[in-house]
């Protein structure tokens, strides 16, 4: 069996690809408030069935495409911050993101270390969102 490899130019163009496809697709942060851990069997489902819903919440757009850096070997990107931010009284703990292409398409999802409580106006959580590709080691 052979190694294959991608070289730093290679890495940096397939995520820039990935990235702008992101773009296109009008990419959306969202969050989730069930005790799930993301697989790689998950579908967009999984996590409209689980979204957060306390008052203020809205899925949060994110817009153009960052740059990508290559050292090492490891191609980043990151997005700029977002922030949701609860207007009222709620019982949501918000214990992952995921990030939508458009309505159809699940391109990502993360868990939290700790849910974090959106029960009162003024609760807050920033996020920044930064993806990575690399060669297996």
């Amino acid at each position: 069996m052979s190694v294959s490899l991608y070289p730093d130019v290679g890495l940096t163009s397939i995520l820039q690809t990935l990235l702008i496809a992101a773009e296109n697709g009008n990419a959306q942060l969202r969050l989730y408030k069930a005790a799930h851990v993301p697989t790689g069997a998950d579908v967009l489902a999984t996590y409209t069935a689980i979204e957060c819903g306390y008052p203020g919440y809205a899925e949060q757009t994110l817009d153009g495409y960052p740059p990508v850096t290559v050292a090492a070997n490891v191609a980043s990107a990151t997005w700029a911050t977002v922030t949701f931010t609860s207007t009222g009284v709620g019982t949501d703990q918000a214990f992952g993101w995921f990030l939508t292409l458009g309505s159809t398409i699940l391109y990502a999802a993360g868990q939290f270390p700790l849910p974090v409580g959106m029960y009162a106006a003024g609760d807050w959580l920033s996020l920044t969102l930064t993806q990575t590709l690399q060669n297996a080691a």
